[in-house]
């Protein structure tokens, strides 16, 4: 169950919905069982007056059967995860929507002014709040007590998890003013981490100091080259898509593109034991071998899929159409829908 709801209030969010739709049921060995039901829903969704409509880009922190969730309106929240009860709330003011990472007995999010805050899990009293300077636009990363978010001036900081101390910062100088906002989320591998930028490129930086390892361009185009998605690594590679490029294939340790792949995507695969699986901005879902050949490959929707997870031994995809799909993990066979109630946002 805590996981279900887990699952449900990420794929909520992700698809800035107002209210839930129903579930369609399919049978399995027991008759009549459901693969999926509401438990609670919260209207996170600030009110809608003129212009683009407010879309919430992260997913809740589930943790120690707590969910914890910023909204648009400024608010910042911990649920109890089997009743949907509010144990706490905070009003900072200003939006936190990317979402939250727990360390220790701290709750840690950024915000859209560029405040990161660090609460107790427990009641919601600050530890402390610090100034970056621009907006917090990746889920923060934890990893060997150090927090690693990405700001929309395309800057990554490092900070001290227990002070909020700003221990390095590395700045991409970004002449392209045509991007989509987004941001890559580090892969930390051992002593350094990955991380693409809006530049179209990949960059790896050492842990302990932020200093520059290696880079390379995988974007191409003169606007919307965008690395936006979170590094994979499977087998020594790493497999990252640039928006407007193709699926890339780097050397972990030394950059070199090994494989260019013609299968658009924007968000990270997952990885199985038979192989990395992603999913298509053109509604396909595909496992790869080690050398990016393609191995097994389905046509699922009509629509973009925007994010995929494992959930219960089986595949799940979020659909642009409002629309959370759970197939069979290695044939890709349908299992059961779930229709959030939305249009294509």
């Amino acid at each position: 169950m805590k996981i279900a709801q887990t699952l449900l209030l990420g794929s909520f969010l992700l698809s800035s919905c107002s209210y839930l739709g129903t579930i369609k049921e399919f049978k399995q060995e027991e008759a009549g069982k459901q693969l999926y039901r509401i438990s609670w829903a919260k209207d996170l969704d600030i009110d809608y007056e003129s212009g683009n409509l407010p879309i919430s880009r992260g997913t809740p922190l589930a943790h120690e059967g707590l969910v914890y969730a910023g909204s648009l309106s400024g608010d910042f929240s911990a649920f109890d995860m089997e009743t949907g009860r509010i144990i706490w709330k905070v009003r900072d003011g200003i939006g936190s929507d990317i979402g939250a990472v727990a360390y220790k007995d701290q709750v840690i999010y950024g915000t859209n002014s560029g405040r990161v805050f660090s609460r107790n899990l427990l009641t919601g009293k600050i530890k402390y709040a610090i100034d970056l300077g621009y907006p917090v636009d990746s889920v923060p990363l934890l990893f060997r007590e150090r927090v690693l978010l990405q700001l929309k001036n395309h800057r990554l900081a490092c900070l001290d998890a227990s002070t909020g101390k700003l221990l390095w910062a590395y700045q991409r100088s970004i002449p392209f003013n045509m991007t989509i906002n987004g941001a890559s989320r580090p892969l930390v591998l051992d002593d350094k981490l990955v991380v693409g930028f809006a530049d179209g490129h990949v960059v790896a930086l050492s842990l302990e100091e932020g200093v520059v390892l290696w880079e390379r361009r995988i974007g191409s185009g003169s606007k919307f080259i965008d690395v936006d998605a979170s590094p994979l690594l499977f087998k020594n590679r790493i497999w990252l898509p640039a928006v407007s490029g193709p699926l890339a294939l780097i050397h972990e340790k030394t950059g070199n593109l090994l494989r260019e792949l013609d299968f658009p995507i924007s968000h990270k695969g997952i990885v199985t034991e038979k192989g990395p699986i992603f999913a298509s901005l053109d509604g396909r879902v595909a496992r790869f071998n080690e050398n990016g050949d393609v191995v097994f490959e389905k046509q699922i929707a009509n629509h973009a899929i925007t994010s995929i997870t494992r959930w219960k031994g089986m595949l799940v995809l979020a659909l642009s159409s409002g629309v959370i799909k759970f197939l069979d993990l290695y044939s890709f066979q349908e299992k059961g829908s779930f229709d959030l109630g939305t249009t294509v946002s």
